[in-house]
């Protein structure tokens, strides 16, 4: 007893220090009896898990509860009618109900216990509880009346005990637990599905163990005697001295202790006096009471202990500053670290009638570093789409920017060749004529030569060689190759890494990012989607709690037996807003206060401290209560009362008592019967429809949740796929960067070869655009040394006695002296050669003509002195000529060489690309044989695994393949579509084949049709010119340019004037439509309101007829089909001359239209036939009028 109120002492000191109580109140205690807290009582009575009834008095019973209840089995007895009243008279009311007896199951935790078996000797009784263990504890049977039965014992008595933790801590509570007959095993069962048997020892095998461990005492003698005495060396080591001052310094805080406590008692008893006083005031009359004022002595006391005490908090604020401070960057550091990162908090949203629930990801944010990767990421795609872009084939593009320089070149020359032309091209008089007249006939035939050289020309080069293969042909065999249908094992030894497929440190980082980015989207959108129920959910309880009270409203207008339950409004639990948690009041924190001072005590008292021994048992203290749901308080509905409180607040509103309107004295009148039972039927409906709708919200939400739920699970699925598939990328990753800096170092030798190679494609592409160039130049001069011979021909006229000499003086070499010796040094066999073909055809000529020792200083007489200084000067332009052509054929031997030289090292630099990339390809099989080496973690079910040996699965899987099921359907349809694609191709070969042997029969045909032809042709100009001749060079004879450019510039004339034409034509057709589309839109409005009048005629003829018929009265019902029959014919005759009208009138709008198609025609109006003059066709012909 001294303990326990020294430690009472304690606490209260404590509890003064920490201002949690003041000295008044601990005088007022101290005063006063000490009194027991009051007894909390909860709101709710908390649920009774368990009960038997008692074996010493068959009129009690144990109960086991839970909640604040948990940790104690209660002895209570049925109620007792002498029992109650004499607890009445001695005014114990609160004593009634109460139980007999408490006893405290201890190191319990105050978990509550589920489920009381005995066993069936009636020695041990056997707790299941709610966190899934369970205890056997023996029961102490002395002083029993009577021995137990077989099933039950008493616990007023409760021995050791021996505790397990069994099922599952959170969700296997123990709803079952049972003995066997011979008490030799003991079955289990709870809520998390397991099923669980242990077997006991007999009583036996206890009282042999209890032996065993029982502990020995020694003889205190003999240890004595062994004992050996040390001697102590730490100068730390408990003394005499020491104890004695601690017993000194015990002493004095014990005095000072003391002297304190009389202060305080001093203290109390002036505050006593002061109260009494108080009181003795208060009891007097109000005129002889003195203010409160007038008891203050000094008010300059209170004024000092006020500043005294706001001194103290100030400096107690300053004290605790650094602590303060300390603690809040303590908890900013944590919330960076644990709750700002967070993007979504685990919320957890709970079904109402069901157990079913839905929880939300806890995921956090993606951080800067990641962003900062994928900004990269999409730089490099982006480089490298670019670098792909501009790596297009340079060698192509450097040809065509060749053949446009060329085809540029060419153009300028043939423009200077015909400004040439135009200056030396004249004639008149009948010469001109003659030219004019045959160049018609000549340019046709000229124009189908070059249609067929050009024919000839396309088809030489659309001609393939003789090893040339279609590039479609081989695109197809190499798509073929690579997608066969086949699958080449990575763990082949001859697997050949394709281009699309080598992977390096950079692309696999860049499927980790987007791996990671799939896996926080996919989270994210279910988040949404779980936020969005658990708002939902809030929507749904206002609308409940709406519904709730407009059914309170309703049944206040009903009767009582009329009423039907309220639904509960189903409520907020904390996992499902824990956003709120860090939402705090000043109620809130005084509670936290409260609850931190009463864990202090407790640990100061040590109450339920330990666990179960040495079983790993829980810490003792009260458990925590169940989370109760979250109230909204503001849309908390008003309180609603019992149905009694109901009728009564009714019966006062309306002034009436419920008595007197259920009195059959107060008879209602049918009609007021009738009405109140409408408003009874219709409150009645408006209540089972807000029923109704409560519970169809509720339910469509579970179903929802469900749905939600169920498709978590195929969530939770895939994304646990995805954080293995995570792992097995990170792995590759940190491989592929220990090969990247040799990976780098190959592929930057096979890019370098790749550029030289670039590079020389360029060069050789430039050179060979250059050599064409140089060819078609060389082929251009020829074409301009025949049109100068053509030239010096039509210049000779025909009939010209001096044609022979003129020809001689035109064809003869001159020896100029520049460029002379240039021609000589660089002079060759390939050029002998190529200058011996492409001499014209007067070489011998020439010869001839020197060997005569011609002179062509002097015109002879008789020959024209313009004529010959013409021929003098075409002689000069075909040296100059000649000279192009040399230097030309010179340069053209130079860029051949060049490009047989750029040819040989193009080959060396392949032979080394191909080195290069074999490396390259070696060290990627060598990374894949190590990428192969990791293990990846499939998800594979039990029908999936084929691969059976004697009918069950082999150990070693190191021979098996994970394949996917389409891709083995694939493969399987492949065969089939091989067999199939084999047929075609032989089919198709033969009918190749079939035309080849067609097409060289149809050759030989031609061949020989073409010999035929030729035959004649030579027959025909022998019989026409005596001999074979040029027809190129006679369609050169007459050509006269000025003449071709006035008709190029008459053709390009008519043409303008044909578009022109053309043009206006469309105009005037446009028009046409126009005219004929306004004409049926006129034409469809003159047919309504055609329609329209005749309706209105019919309707006010069967008015007339109606008003006839009921004027004169049944004697002319049958004239009343006769009048309709008239009024058809009418109207079928106005139709027929409608119709009439729209025919004319289409007449004349054709008449008009030819006339506007014609040039200067006339518009002339329009014919109309006269109508006969009814009313009727009066309103048509003013209708149409306007239009």
């Amino acid at each position: 007893m001294k303990k326990k109120r020294e430690e009472e002492e304690r606490q209260r000191r404590i509890r003064r220090e920490r201002g949690i109580e003041s000295d008044e109140e601990d005088e007022e205690k101290e005063e006063e009896e000490e009194q027991l807290p009051p007894l909390y009582v909860p709101d709710e009575p908390n649920s009774i898990h368990c009960g038997f009834y008692s074996t010493h008095d068959p009129n009690k019973f144990w109960v086991s509860m839970g909640s604040y209840d948990a940790g104690y089995l209660y002895e209570c007895d049925f109620p007792d009618e002498k029992k109650n009243l004499q607890l009445k008279r001695e005014d114990r009311e609160d004593d009634i109900g109460d139980p007999c007896q408490a006893v405290p199951v201890t190191d319990s935790n105050d978990v509550p216990i589920r489920n009381i078996t005995f066993s069936k000797n009636g020695q041990q009784v056997i707790f299941g509880f709610e966190d899934g263990s369970i205890r056997i504890q023996s029961i102490n049977q002395d002083g029993l009346k009577f021995k137990p039965n077989t099933s039950h014992g008493d616990l007023t008595g409760l021995g050791p005990y021996w505790t397990l933790n069994v099922h599952d801590n959170n969700y296997g509570e123990v709803t079952s637990v049972a003995t066997s007959m011979d008490d030799r095993y003991i079955f289990t069962t709870g809520t998390d599905g397991n099923f669980f048997v242990y077997r006991l020892m007999t009583q036996e095998q206890i009282e042999e163990a209890k032996a065993i461990a029982k502990a020995k005492i020694p003889s205190a003698r003999k240890e004595d005697i062994e004992r050996k005495v040390d001697d102590i060396e730490n100068k730390d080591h408990y003394s005499i001295e020491v104890e004695k001052q601690k017993a000194e310094h015990d002493r004095m805080m014990k005095l000072a202790e003391e002297k304190k406590m009389n202060v305080r008692r001093t203290i109390a008893r002036l505050r006593r006096q002061f109260k009494k006083l108080l009181e003795s005031n208060a009891d007097l009359p109000e005129h002889l009471q003195l203010e409160r004022m007038e008891f203050e002595m000094d008010p300059e006391i209170k004024k000092d202990m006020e500043r005294q005490t706001a001194q103290r908090i100030e400096l107690v604020r300053k004290e605790l500053a650094w602590e303060s401070d300390k603690h809040q960057i303590a908890l900013d550091k944590l919330k960076k670290r644990f709750k700002n990162e967070l993007e979504c908090e685990r919320i957890t949203v709970i079904s109402i009638q069901s157990s079913h629930e839905v929880s939300t990801f806890r995921t956090s944010e993606l951080s800067e570093d990641f962003y900062q990767l994928k900004a990269d990421m999409v730089s490099r795609q982006a480089t490298r789409m670019t670098e792909r872009g501009l790596s297009r084939d340079p060698t192509r593009e450097a040809l065509l920017r060749q053949a446009k320089r060329s085809e540029s070149e060419s153009d300028t020359m043939i423009g200077i060749g015909a400004q040439d032309h135009k200056k030396t091209m004249v004639l008149t008089g009948r010469l001109g004529e003659k030219v004019a007249n045959a160049l018609q006939k000549a340019e046709r035939i000229k124009k189908k030569r070059e249609a067929r050289k050009a024919q000839w020309v396309e088809l030489h080069e659309h001609k393939p060689p003789e090893d040339y293969e279609d590039p479609d042909d081989i695109r197809a065999i190499k798509e073929a190759q690579e997608h066969m249908g086949d699958f080449k094992l990575k763990t082949a030894k001859d697997y050949v890494v394709p281009e699309h497929l080598r992977m390096n440190a950079h692309k696999k980082l860049n499927q980790l990012i987007i791996l990671k980015e799939l896996l926080h989207e996919h989270k994210y959108e279910f988040n949404q989607k779980v936020i969005g129920l658990r708002n939902k959910k809030v929507r749904m309880i206002t609308d409940i709690k709406g519904y709730i009270q407009d059914l309170v409203e309703l049944q206040k207008e009903m009767p009582m037996e009329q009423h039907k339950p309220l639904p509960t409004c189903p409520d907020l639990h904390p996992c499902e807003v824990p956003e709120k948690k860090f939402e705090y009041t000043r109620e809130s924190l005084l509670k936290f206060k409260e609850e931190m001072a009463v864990r202090a005590v407790n640990e100061i008292k040590g109450i339920d401290s330990g666990g179960f021994g040495g079983f790993g048992g829980f810490g003792g203290g009260a458990a925590p209560p169940p989370p109760e749901p979250m109230k909204q308080e503001s849309a908390t509905p008003t309180k609603i009362g019992t149905p009694k409180q109901i009728v009564s607040s009714m019966s006062v509103r309306s002034g009436v008592s419920v008595e007197n309107i259920s009195s059959p004295g107060k008879e209602l009148s049918v009609l007021e019967q009738q009405l109140l039972k409408v408003k009874e039927i219709r409150v009645l409906y408006r209540q089972d429809t807000i029923l109704k709708k409560i519970d169809e919200l509720i339910r469509n939400f579970d179903a929802e949740l469900r749905i939600l739920r169920h498709y978590k699970f195929k969530e939770d699925i895939d994304l646990k796929n995805a954080d293995l598939r995570h792992v097995t990328l990170f792995e590759e990753l940190q491989l592929l960067k220990e090969f990247e800096k040799s990976e780098n170092v190959l592929a930057a030798k096979v890019e370098s070869k790749e550029n030289e190679k670039e590079e020389m494609q360029i060069k050789v592409a430039e050179c060979k655009a250059k050599l064409d160039a140089k060819r078609k130049d060389i082929d251009r001069l020829h074409d301009k040394e025949k049109a100068l011979y053509a030239q010096f021909q039509a210049s000779l006229g025909e009939n010209n006695k001096f044609a022979e000499f003129l020809t001689k003086v035109f064809k003869k070499k001159i020896k100029r002296a520049k460029k002379k010796a240039l021609a000589e040094d660089g002079a060759s066999d390939d050029e002998s050669e190529e200058s011996s073909d492409d001499d014209s055809d007067w070489s011998s000529e020439e010869e001839d003509s020197d060997e005569d020792g011609l002179d062509d200083s002097v015109c002879p007489p008789g020959c024209d002195q313009a004529l010959f200084d013409n021929t003098c000067a075409l002689r000069e332009k075909r040296l100059d000529f000649e000279e192009l052509l040399a230097e030309e054929k010179k340069t053209a031997d130079a860029l051949k060489k060049e490009t047989d030289t750029l040819n040989r090292k193009q080959k060396i630099i392949d032979n080394a690309l191909s080195t290069a990339e074999g490396d390259l390809e070696a060290f990627q099989l060598e990374k894949q044989q190590k990428l192969n080496e990791l293990d990846i973690v499939v998800t594979l079910k039990l029908h999936q695994v084929e691969h059976v040996v004697n009918g069950s699965l082999p150990q070693d899987l190191s021979s098996t393949l994970v394949f996917t099921n389409n891709s083995m359907v694939r493969l399987q349809r492949r065969i089939t579509e091989l067999k199939e694609e084999k047929t075609a191709q032989r089919r198709l070969y033969k009918e190749h084949r079939q035309q080849h042997v067609r097409l060289i029969k149809e050759r030989k045909l031609m061949e020989t049709r073409i010999v035929e032809l030729e035959e004649q042709c030579k027959e025909s100009m022998i019989q026409k010119f005596g001999c074979v001749v040029d027809l190129e060079k006679i369609e050169t004879l007459g050509v006269n340019r000025n003449i071709e450019e006035l008709k190029e510039r008459i053709r390009q004339n008519e043409v303008t004037n044909t578009n022109d034409l053309q043009k206006w034509q469309e105009k005037i057709e446009s028009k046409k439509d126009r005219i004929t589309e306004l004409t049926r839109e006129n034409t469809e409005a003159i047919r309504h309101l055609t329609m329209l009048l005749g309706e209105n005629k019919g309707l006010e003829k069967a008015l007339d007829s109606r008003q006839k018929t009921l004027s004169l009265g049944p004697a002319m019902v049958g004239g009343e089909f006769q009048g309709s029959r008239k009024a058809d014919l009418e109207e079928k005759q106005r139709l027929i001359q409608l119709v009439q009208l729209q025919a004319q009138e289409i007449e004349a709008l054709k008449e008009e239209i030819s006339l506007l198609s014609r040039k200067g025609g006339h518009i002339l109006p329009p014919t109309q036939p006269p109508m006969p003059p009814t009313p009727h066709n009066r309103q048509v012909m003013s209708s149409n009028g306007p239009s």
